[in-house]
């Protein structure tokens, strides 16, 4: 081994200097150890910032993931609950259309009613003319859109 002693750092290189690097000098073979030592470093720091990318793109796809299936199960849930609404507007559409008809014709029988007293108030009965009058007037109701 060939041990070069500069600046502060102890350079240990694994054999003797080429005959193309004997113009080197102790500062510069300092130099380029450092640069290697930051090269390896940058490498190193790189491999590291690959493995957190890696991980968090896995968290994220993993989150998104679990977004997805959340929300096909709300999905689902939605489209039950649709069709449960959707089985009770039918009957309450057709309630309400028999309470229009119930109102309809309790509105007519007031009518006819109505029209029956006055009929009633021309004849006359033994002892005096036909009573018409009435406890109360017949209410018509109207049926709540």
């Amino acid at each position: 081994m060939f041990v070069i002693a500069s600046c502060t750092r102890t350079t240990i290189w694994p054999k003797a200097l080429p005959a193309c690097c004997t113009r080197w000098t102790p500062s510069l073979i300092c130099r380029l150890d450092i640069l290697i030592d930051l090269i390896s470093f940058a490498a190193a720091a790189d491999l590291c910032a690959r493995s957190l990318t890696s991980c968090a793109t896995k968290s994220v796809n993993q989150n998104v993931d679990a977004i997805a299936q959340v929300s096909r199960v709300q999905a689902d849930g939605l489209k039950e609950i649709n069709f449960s609404v959707g089985k009770i507007e039918s009957p309450t559409q057709q309630n309400a259309a028999l309470v229009e008809e119930s109102t309809s014709a309790v509105n007519n029988l007031a009518k006819e009613t109505a029209s029956l007293f006055e009929m009633l108030s021309r004849f006359q009965i033994a002892g005096g003319p036909a009573k018409t009058s009435r406890s109360e007037e017949p209410t018509l109701y109207l049926a709540a859109a």
